[in-house]
């Protein structure tokens, strides 16, 4: 598990490194589709945070813990592991969005200017026209200073689709399906199975 963790996270400072670029190509040979974009997200979001960071450490704490097996047990916890490291990244995402510079020490556009793969650019690309996506893609990845006139577009874009907000939403539904797998028969089992010991 924790190996797992260790492949899966470097894979995912891969994709970071390689940025938009490399996931751009993968979305364009899938094709225009949203839910294409969203299994990409949450692919990524799990690999970049939620595999090694959380669910990795708690798996490999029940396993090393239990007194038996408890294959039931490992799955529940690794899918509510899953859908709060995605919410955790989502939201760390959004602070280094939002937060101004002078508290965080970067621009808030640096990722988006980077071409960094995070949660607001892919919503971003979801709702964004061709056009508008176009230009977007024109300052991906550029390691130049944003011209005024990108840093106002860019802005326009963030506000036009309320990226902030959707951001957030998504944070929200990935914090709803891990409360719901909280209530997973399985873990009610493991509890039992617990405090028969």
């Amino acid at each position: 598990v924790v190996l797992d963790g260790a492949f899966r996270a470097g894979a995912a400072q891969f994709d970071d490194i390689l940025g938009w670029a490399a996931v751009e190509s993968s979305l364009a040979a899938e094709g225009p589709s949203s839910e294409a974009g969203s299994r990409l997200l949450v692919r990524l979001l799990h690999d970049k945070a939620s595999f090694h960071s959380f669910a990795a450490p708690l798996v490999a704490g029940i396993r090393l813990g239990a007194a038996e097996p408890m294959p039931d047990l490992e799955a529940a916890c690794e899918e509510v592991a899953m859908h709060v490291g995605a919410a955790f990244q989502g939201i760390d995402d959004v602070v280094d969005f939002v937060v101004d510079a002078k508290d965080s020490g970067k621009d808030r556009l640096q990722d988006l200017q980077a071409g960094r793969l995070s949660l607001p650019l892919f919503l971003l690309r979801q709702e964004a026209t061709p056009a508008e996506w176009a230009e977007v893609v024109a300052i991906l990845g550029s390691q130049s200073v944003l011209a005024p006139s990108e840093r106002h577009h860019l802005l326009k874009m963030v506000q036009k689709y309320d990226l902030t907000s959707a951001a957030l939403s998504f944070v929200d539904d990935e914090i709803s399906r891990a409360r719901a797998g909280l209530d997973d028969q399985a873990l009610a089992a493991a509890e039992a199975a617990v405090l028969r010991r």
